[in-house]
């Protein structure tokens, strides 16, 4: 049992070693070094629920944190040590706290110039607490998406959803905030049928952050690990590059030192063939990113939705005040009851349910709202009129580029 550790007591980290090294080093013009800083340790996810895969913490999964003021004690201390190398600063956390929305974010976001930070994070955030990151200077994140399907996430015990997982690529897209995650599959048990699903959904998304992807390891630590056959795994062993790396070994020492492990489960022989439309997807996805646009604007009582993404059935969708008005209430996740429900406050039209349903099926047809089992979710971005104009530069660029190209095409322009 690891003796408690109080984080408030840990030392500071010095870095003065590699930052000289660094200032003589003739790659430093080429590579931005970030810092290193720790506000907590285990996951607090975790400690509830252990994610099936998740090797991490071994018997250190307990969630224990650093007070905010020694956080900006220490942030303060590496600024002044190393800011005249680098504003970019690595938190090594496994997962953000909930309670540094309360005490420590709202102070990091009066520093100025404000430091760029690096944080791992639950998926399941709200859009005021990911206002709240960009706010502070959490510019980067890396969250827990993992999947993009519900089924497929109840099965690691994430204890989000699909619209969760979407809902956070939208308002960091919104919030200018990077999304590095990744997409995982061949899950022992997972629905093969739900890659059908997911085949039609990525292609809707591509105007979001693109993940990184691959097939599920079973690491040492993981509950793949400890409790192989509560997930049908039979001969867990580890990944052959040990024995090419240790040849000396034999198989009962790789597998005391190997952290990444095989195993046999049903169906595994068949994932490289019902995943092949999705990865393909997700390949594209990746050679277009922050090319794709869904932007939605409002105009003279209307609401236009520029729609500049591969699928698109239209560039542009006149909604009209009732449709406009809808498809606001989808900003965020809603449902149908709650969307009459806030009409019938309002008083502004009057309203059925067969009138809703109806516009939330046009929706849901055209790619501009994700459905899930009743539960609605836009996807457009919606901005402030203050900032439609910078998030429509880029759509009306492509615009007349293209008009160029189609003029220079015909002969009547010169395209270069």
């Amino acid at each position: 049992k690891l003796k408690p550790v109080r984080m408030d007591e840990l030392p500071i980290p010095n870095y003065d070693d590699y930052f000289e090294a660094y200032q003589q080093a003739k790659f430093k013009k080429l590579q931005q070094p970030r810092v290193l800083f720790e506000t907590s340790r285990g996951c607090w996810w975790g400690a509830k629920l252990h994610c099936t895969f998740c090797g991490l913490n071994k018997e250190s999964m307990d969630f224990r944190m650093k007070s905010a003021q020694r956080v900006l004690d220490e942030l303060s201390t590496l600024r002044e040590r190393y800011g005249h190398v680098t504003n970019y600063f690595n938190a090594v956390d496994n997962i953000l706290s909930i309670s540094y929305f309360k005490d420590l974010l709202p102070q990091l976001k009066d520093w100025q110039p404000p430091l760029q930070i690096f944080f791992e994070v639950k998926s399941n955030l709200n859009k005021e607490q990911i206002r709240f990151l960009a706010l502070s200077g959490i510019c980067d994140i890396q969250p827990g998406i993992e999947s993009l399907s519900t089924p497929i996430l109840k099965l690691m015990r994430k204890g989000v959803t699909f619209l969760q997982n979407v809902r956070l690529l939208k308002w960091c897209k919104y919030y200018h905030i990077n999304v590095h995650w990744n997409f995982l599959f061949g899950f022992p048990g997972e629905q093969i049928e739900e890659y059908t699903k997911l085949a039609d959904v990525i292609p809707l998304l591509t105007h979001f952050d693109a993940p990184d992807w691959g097939k599920v390891r079973f690491d040492r630590f993981s509950p793949y690990f400890t409790t192989p056959e509560l997930f049908g795994l039979t001969n867990l062993r580890p990944y052959p590059a040990y024995s090419y790396i240790y040849p000396h070994l034999s198989e009962a020492d790789l597998y005391r030192l190997a952290y990444y492990f095989q195993a046999d489960f049903a169906d595994q022989e068949l994932i490289s063939i019902y995943t092949q439309k999705l990865r393909n997807h997700l390949k594209y996805w990746k050679r277009i990113n922050g090319q794709s646009q869904l932007i939605a604007t409002s105009n003279a009582g209307c609401l236009l939705v520029w729609d500049y993404r591969p699928i698109a059935k239209s560039p542009v969708h006149v909604l009209g005040a009732f449709e406009k008005r809808v498809f606001e209430l989808c900003d965020d996740i809603t449902d149908c009851d709650r969307i009459i429900s806030t009409l019938e406050v309002e008083k502004e039209f009057k309203v059925t349910r067969v009138k809703v349903e109806e516009v939330l099926r046009a929706f849901t047809d055209n790619g501009l709202v994700l459905n899930e089992g009743g539960h609605y979710l836009a996807l457009a971005i919606m901005p402030d009129a203050s900032d439609t104009e910078k998030w429509l530069k880029p759509i009306f660029e492509n615009l007349i580029l293209e008009c160029v190209r189609d003029f220079g095409a015909k002969g009547g322009l010169d395209a270069t």
